[in-house]
């Protein structure tokens, strides 16, 4: 009778601790879920709208025909197109890489000979060369390759190491016919630019890097070709905005599949709690870089402060966020090698030089044959007059 009389006074605080544990649970959730929303719905900078929205941008396709004859154009090359196949590039491949890295990083307009090797399969190969060239002349606007953002992390992602060998095999041949006056070097040129055009439309951020990469290969040795530069050559891509753009999806992409792929209960509130915390981060981070106006840039320091600011509880956050801070380092350098690029081609057909830059830490000079950029950046080129 004892345990009866106990056990009535104690279920009513059972009953009540339970449905207490429950309220509370229905009300994180809801908080949860409306800091997952909420993340969703901010706008990002650089007209690049809500996180929720950037699927509309990028609908799921396949390869397109123009990508599908690229991807046959390579093999015979020895450079393979296909999605996440190796490119078994030739042994050569290694010896015109190190020439192209050399000439664009080689602050001198003269052009060095490229290896005896490098010169023989491009002598060996030219036919397939100039097939796959004129590819890109021609169709390189229409090439096109997988997207499904509904794949999250396993989305397909271009054989970007193929785009990287075409890249340095095109500018390695516009190299060596620049260094014998051939004017067909701006073709090779212009190709390269191509290629990397057809990546600007990518939602990830390696093919936007990628992208990256091989322009400033391509603008690295532009300067150096015989005059005059075609009218057509040179883009004003906002790099800055594609890599931000990028940037946004890396975050969709997390915040979307944290709701999407985590397990129910005890792993997708935490889940859903530290994407949506990294998602808001990355927002705030993407208005800073968003604002930034120097060529010159520490991302190393950025990046540090980027994981620094996310809260100790949200490991899979500081393990997930992207090293932007690097990348913004390269793509804002190129803002300035696009102008001593521009300049130094100006100062070999003998007209005066743009002494103002869109970089706010500085402008360029020439004297004595040598343009620089008067900031802290380290950019000099040493032109002579033709």
């Amino acid at each position: 009778m004892y345990r009866v009389r106990k056990m009535k006074r104690v279920l009513p605080v059972i009953v009540i601790a339970v449905v207490t544990l429950v309220v509370a649970a229905l009300i994180a959730d809801f908080a949860l879920k409306t800091s997952w929303r909420r993340a969703g719905h901010r706008e990002w900078p650089d007209g690049l709208g809500r996180l929720e929205d950037f699927p509309k941008r990028f609908p799921t396709a396949q390869p397109t025909p123009a990508a599908l004859r690229l991807i046959e154009l390579g093999r015979p090359l020895g450079i393979e197109f296909t999605e996440k196949k190796k490119s078994a590039a030739p042994d050569v491949s290694k010896t015109i890489g190190e020439y192209v890295k050399a000439e664009q990083e080689r602050g001198a307009v003269e052009i060095e000979p490229a290896p005896a090797e490098a010169v023989a399969f491009l002598d060996g190969h030219e036919r397939e060369i100039d097939t796959l060239r004129d590819h890109l002349l021609t169709h390189g606007a229409a090439i096109g390759w997988s997207v499904n953002l509904d794949a999250g992390l396993d989305a397909p992602i271009p054989n970007l190491l193929g785009h990287m060998h075409t890249a340095r095999l095109l500018t390695a041949r516009a190299l060596v016919r620049a260094r014998a006056g051939d004017p067909r070097a701006w073709m090779d040129l212009e190709a390269v630019s191509r290629l990397e055009q057809s990546l600007q439309k990518r939602p990830d951020t390696m093919s936007q890097l990628i992208s990256l990469a091989i322009a400033r290969m391509a603008n690295g040795v532009a300067w150096k070709l015989p005059l005059p530069a075609p009218a057509s050559f040179g883009s004003d891509t906002d790099r800055d905005h594609l890599l931000l753009r990028a940037w946004q999806g890396e975050a969709w992409t997390m915040w979307r599949h944290a709701m999407k792929d985590a397990a129910p209960f005890a792993g997708q509130p935490l889940m859903r709690a530290g994407m949506a915390n990294m998602a808001i981060h990355q927002h705030d981070m993407a208005e800073e870089l968003a604002k930034v106006t120097a060529c010159h840039f520490d991302g190393k320091e950025f990046s540090e402060r980027a994981v620094a600011e996310i809260p100790r509880w949200n490991i899979m956050g500081r393990i997930a966020l992207p090293n932007i801070g690097e990348a913004w380092t390269r793509v804002r350098r190129f803002e300035a090698e696009r102008e001593a690029t521009a300049n130094a081609l100006r100062i070999r057909a003998g007209q005066p030089i743009v002494a103002q830059s869109r970089c706010t830490d500085g402008s360029w000079r020439y004297e004595n044959g040598t343009l620089s950029f008067t900031g802290d950046l380290p950019l000099t080129l040493i032109i002579s007059r033709r």
